[in-house]
């Protein structure tokens, strides 16, 4: 027979049962699993193995430092040395090479073979090597051509190198500048992501050159509708007709286009590329204007201080006679004096004109050569793309 208990009853048990299944769960919860003991030197070398025979040359040369780093030996020093060979790092895999032939302790067969392996990387030291990874037409590195071959190193100078691939049937092509370091073997490819290119067009900018960053674009810009850029600040010029543009600063953004001719100033047809030319004229316009300035003055000055002298020789005598100076003869001098004065205002307007014609010639040349200076930005709106700036 059971004994009927009340409802309150009842729900207590339950939440006593239901609270001592909670705190079970958090006792267990809360104790910290057991640590994970880290890998040992074999294990670390097995991982080694496993990573090079994927060819993943950077998680072998992880798993190869940090088995040397419990265990260093000149055997682990040479493969570590091997492994940055594959990497392409050849300054640092000579470095590890001479440090096993220089080790007094390292069994001498393997002294022998990482000084060879030393010497033959040698000349890799000097200079950037490069495979090109690109579905490309055609590759131009610093504007010389360069086959296409898979995993085929090619050597280049260190420093900053241009990379202008050709695509899309000849009607655009991607522009990369990429710094390169001399020992150092590099991938590089042609990125049509939006999000690594600046699209420039060429609609409408009918050029015969066009130049980025100083590198003069050797695909026919005339063929061309569109230069793939990275997103950032670029100097942009053109040639046409045989005259050069002036360089603008442009900042391009990711995913956006910015059209060529919008962005160039209109070449003046006189635009003079040599902001020296017709200096000797200059100078020469501009010191005859000085002279003729100074001539000028001086007579205007003399005659101020002949007719100052003339009053004050008539305003002695009533009569008009001083020191054998009549008012007749005081007239003719008046005359000539202000005849003098005349001319040396002529010669001073003359002179003034002369010398800021030489110096409205200067400037107007100055500013052809320097027009565009202040560049333009483009910045995203949301119609599109805004111009932004002045020439």
């Amino acid at each position: 027979m059971s004994i009927p208990r009340p409802a309150s009853f009842r729900l207590a048990v339950h939440i006593a049962v239901i609270w001592g299944s909670l705190v079970g769960v958090q006792t267990a919860h809360g104790e910290p699993p057991p640590a994970t003991p880290p890998p040992t030197y074999e294990a670390l070398l097995e991982l080694a193995s496993g990573a090079r025979s994927r060819e993943d040359w950077s998680a072998a040369l992880d798993f190869l430092h940090r088995a040397y780093a419990l265990r260093p030996s000149p055997q682990l020093l040479n493969n570590i040395g091997r492994t940055l060979e594959e990497l392409g790092r050849y300054a640092d895999a000579h470095g590890a090479f001479e440090r096993v032939a220089n080790d007094a302790n390292a069994p001498t067969d393997l002294r022998a073979l990482d000084a060879a392996r030393a010497g033959a990387l040698k000349y890799r030291l000097g200079s950037a090597w490069v495979i090109v990874e690109a579905a490309a037409e055609a590759v131009r590195i610093d504007g010389e051509v360069r086959t296409l071959a898979k995993d085929t190193e090619i050597e280049v100078p260190p420093g900053v190198r241009f990379f202008e691939y050709t695509i899309m049937k000849g009607s655009a092509i991607v522009l990369r500048a990429t710094t390169l370091p001399a020992g150092l073997r590099f991938r590089v490819y042609e990125s049509l992501d939006p999000a690594e290119s600046a699209v420039l067009d060429l609609a409408g900018a009918t050029a015969d050159e066009l130049h980025v960053d100083g590198y003069r674009i050797r695909a026919d810009v005339r063929s061309l509708a569109q230069v793939h850029l990275t997103p950032g600040a670029h100097t942009l010029s053109v040639v046409r007709g045989g005259k050069p543009s002036v360089p603008t600063k442009v900042t391009l953004n990711a995913r956006g286009t910015a059209v060529l001719a919008s962005l160039l100033p209109v070449i003046d047809p006189a635009w003079d590329p040599d902001p020296n030319r017709n200096l000797g004229w200059k100078i020469g316009v501009g010191a005859i204007g000085l002279v003729l300035a100074g001539i000028g003055t001086w007579l205007v000055v003399d005659a101020a201080n002949e007719r100052d002298a003339l009053e004050e020789r008539l305003s002695a005598n009533a009569l008009g006679l001083v020191q054998g100076t009549s008012f007749s003869s005081a007239e003719d001098e008046e005359s000539i004096i202000n005849r003098r004065r005349g001319a040396g205002i002529a010669l001073l307007s003359v002179g003034l004109a002369t010398g800021a014609g030489a110096a409205i010639w200067a400037i107007v040349d100055a500013r052809r050569t320097t027009r565009g200076a202040v560049g333009v930005t483009v910045v995203p709106s949301a119609s599109g793309f805004l111009v932004e700036g002045r020439f």
